[in-house]
C-alpha cells in the first residue's frame, strides 16, 4: 500500500507505515504521534503499566464500567473514514453530484482513504452488520429510517468527535468515555480513560499536568525547567517515577484531541453545509418537477383542444363537410335540402335568409 503521491514526505511516512486512515497534516492541525513501546524515562512515551486505580478483575467489576481495565464487548474500536468530508477536503464538493469525472476516477484510485468499498467483503461483526443493512428488508427499512432521522437531527458533534479520536488509536465505550485499551493505561491513547471525551477541553489536560507538575516538585524536587523537559519530550534526567511518563503522554494525549477536536469542528461544519445543499437541490429538482408537470399538463390540454378543432373544422373526417354528406338531399337535418336544417347544421343559406344569391333567384 503506496501512499498517494499529492502528501507531503512526513504524511507518506505515516500512511506507508500502515495508518491509512489519517487526514494530511494540513487537515489534521497538528503533528501526528505514533504510538510507540518505548522510552522509559527519558521524556518518550511510555507504557509501563503501573497504575494506582487498575483493577485486576476483568471486565468492569461485575458490569461496572472499568476504564483501565475495560470490558473489550463494550468497547468501540470501529473507525470510518468521513467519505464526504475527505471528498470535499480533496475536490471541494458539497455533494457527489458536483464530482467531475476527474475527481471520481482519482477518488477510486484510494478507496480505503475515502472509505469506499473495495469490492473485498467485509469480515467478522462489520461484515455481518453490512450485510445485513444491504440484504434484508428490516435492515433496508433501518437505513431509510436513519437517513430520513439524520435530515431533520442536527448533527450529532459527539460522535463526529469520537470517531475522530478513535481514527487516533483512542478507544471509548459504548457512552462516549475513553478506555485504556490493549496497549495500556500509560500511552497517549489510554491516559485520559475514564473521562467523557465530549466534555473534555484543553483546560481537562492541563488541570492533570499541573497536578501532576507539583507532585514533581515536591515529591521529587524536580525543577520547573525539568519539567518542562519532560512536557516537550527531552528529558534526559533520572528520576524513577511512572509519572514522568503520565505527564509526557498527557501532553501528546492533549496535542491530539485538541487535532481530533478542530477535525471534528470543520466536519461539523462541513455537513451543515451539505445538508442546506442538498436541502437546496431537493427544492430545485421538486420545483423542475412541478413545473414539468405543468408543462406536460398544457402541452396536453392544448392538443386536446386542437384536436376538437381539427374534427369541427372538418380536418378530422367528422366536420361540417362529413355531416353534410352523410345526409341524404332532401331530408332535415345537417347537409340536407330543408332551409332550417342547412342553416342550423352549417349548409348552405338560400338568398332570401341573407345566403349568396345565384341568377336563377335574381331573375324568377
Amino acid at each position: 500500500m503506496v501512499a498517494p503521491s499529492f502528501y507531503n514526505q512526513a504524511d507518506q511516512n505515516i500512511y506507508n507505515q500502515g495508518y491509512s486512515f489519517i487526514p494530511q497534516e494540513m487537515y489534521r492541525g497538528g503533528a501526528f504521534n505514533m504510538p510507540s513501546s518505548g522510552g522509559g524515562n527519558t521524556g518518550g512515551v511510555t507504557t509501563l503499566p503501573v497504575n494506582p486505580f487498575m483493577n485486576s478483575g476483568g471486565g468492569g467489576g461485575g458490569g461496572g464500567f472499568n476504564p483501565y481495565n475495560a470490558n473489550m464487548s463494550q468497547t468501540r474500536t470501529d473507525f470510518r473514514p468521513d467519505t464526504d468530508f475527505r471528498q470535499f477536503q480533496d475536490f471541494g464538493n458539497l455533494t457527489d453530484a458536483q464530482l467531475s469525472g476527474a475527481d471520481r476516477k482519482a477518488r477510486d484510485m484510494y478507496p480505503e482513504y475515502y472509505g469506499l468499498g473495495t469490492g473485498v467483503p467485509e469480515t467478522g461483526i462489520r461484515g455481518i452488520v453490512d450485510s445485513y443493512m444491504k440484504n434484508s428488508l428490516i435492515g433496508r427499512g433501518l437505513g431509510a429510517a436513519k437517513n430520513f432521522v439524520e435530515d431533520f437531527l442536527p448533527v450529532n458533534q459527539r460522535a463526529i468527535l469520537e470517531n475522530q479520536l478513535r481514527g487516533q488509536g483512542v478507544l471509548t465505550d459504548d457512552i462516549g468515555r475513553i478506555v485504556a485499551g490493549p496497549g495500556g493505561y500509560n500511552t497517549p491513547e489510554g491516559i485520559m480513560a475514564g473521562y467523557s471525551a465530549s466534555r473534555m477541553t484543553d483546560k481537562t489536560f492541563d488541570k492533570r499536568t499541573d497536578t501532576i507538575s507539583q507532585t514533581l516538585r515536591d515529591k521529587y524536587n524536580m525543577t520547573d525547567d525539568e519539567i518542562d523537559d519532560v512536557i516537550a519530550g527531552t528529558y534526559k534526567g533520572n528520576i524513577n517515577t511512572n509519572l514522568i511518563g503520565n505527564l509526557r503522554n498527557i501532553q501528546i494525549a492533549k496535542q491530539n484531541f485538541l487535532a481530533s477536536q478542530t477535525k471534528a469542528n470543520k466536519i461539523k461544519e462541513f455537513r451543515e453545509a451539505q445538508k442546506a445543499q442538498e436541502k437546496l437541490e431537493k427544492q430545485q429538482a421538486a420545483t423542475r418537477s412541478r413545473a414539468e408537470a405543468n408543462e406536460k399538463a398544457r402541452r396536453g390540454g392544448y392538443q386536446s383542444n386542437f384536436a376538437q378543432d381539427k374534427d369541427f373544422m372538418g380536418g378530422g373526417g367528422g366536420g361540417r363537410d362529413a355531416a353534410q354528406e352523410s345526409r341524404s338531399p332532401g331530408s332535415s337535418g345537417p347537409g340536407g335540402s330543408d332551409t332550417m336544417g342547412s342553416f342550423a347544421y352549417g349548409g348552405r343559406v338560400p338568398y332570401m335568409m341573407g345566403g349568396l344569391a345565384n341568377l336563377v333567384d335574381i331573375y324568377d
